[in-house]
């Protein structure tokens, strides 16, 4: 049996505690540090609203809780781990107003969805006018290909889960209307040792996680970044005068 969205990310949330421990959070909350780089600080508090689509238990909020975070997801089962604030919604029709939010946060979602052009139209449409966004996706490079399609046979994975060419993660960006500002590659080294415990535990120290990332780094610096297991892409949202 085909497994939907829904039931395929209920049944994957009961490893995200493991996945979000030792060197596993060490490397996703750098992730997130960095894309949520940026947000405005003002009369000593973060004065963005911030959506974070498809928040899963809540990293984004668990790290930022002094933010103005508010999370979306299909999963039941992954809302019951996540203590912050959220609504059961799913991408592709947001259940807030047009232009209500500063930031939009898009964290390992599109290549979830059956039609990530629908889910973008509508992150799109709740930024305001001037508003930022950013996202972290699969990369398709030659390191993770065959990964990625061996990862179809298991069920932690929808008939439609993807990696995208760079140029057509843009391209969809793009058409929806955003103005990319900037686009970085992840996950040379440390994506495949340190992200997935609940998959392939390397059980690795901390110190030599943080000397992976900081060789991740130094890759990312040079020709060989796009051969990495993930990117990063800004963009935002033209005010109506631009």
């Amino acid at each position: 049996m085909t497994l939907g969205e829904p039931e395929v990310q209920d049944a994957v949330a009961k490893f995200y505690e493991k996945r979000y421990a030792g060197s596993g959070f060490l490397y996703h909350s750098r992730i997130v540090t960095q894309m949520l780089e940026g947000i405005k600080f003002r009369d000593g508090r973060y004065s963005d609203s911030v959506l974070d689509v498809g928040c899963g238990t809540g990293l984004v909020s668990q790290l930022y809780p002094n933010f103005d975070i508010t999370g979306i997801d299909i999963s039941d089962e992954m809302l019951k781990r996540n203590p912050y604030k959220w609504l059961k919604a799913p991408a592709e029709a947001i259940p807030f107003p047009d232009a209500t939010f500063d930031f939009v946060v898009c964290r390992s979602l599109l290549h979830h969805l059956e039609d990530p052009r629908k889910g973008l139209a509508e992150m799109v449409r709740v930024l305001k006018p001037g508003g930022r966004w950013v996202c972290w996706e699969p990369n398709l490079s030659i390191w993770n290909d065959w990964i990625r399609k061996l990862s179809k046979f298991t069920k932690r994975f929808s008939h439609w889960h993807r990696s995208f060419l760079p140029h057509e993660l843009v391209g969809i960006i793009q058409q929806a209307g955003l103005t990319i500002t900037e686009k970085r590659y992840h996950g040379h080294l440390a994506y495949a040792t340190l992200g997935f415990p609940d998959i392939i535990n390397f059980k690795l120290p901390i110190w030599v996680g943080r000397k992976l990332m900081w060789i991740d780094e130094q890759i990312s610096k040079t020709p060989l970044a796009i051969t990495g297991w993930a990117v990063m892409i800004r963009a935002r949202k033209e005010k109506e005068h631009e």
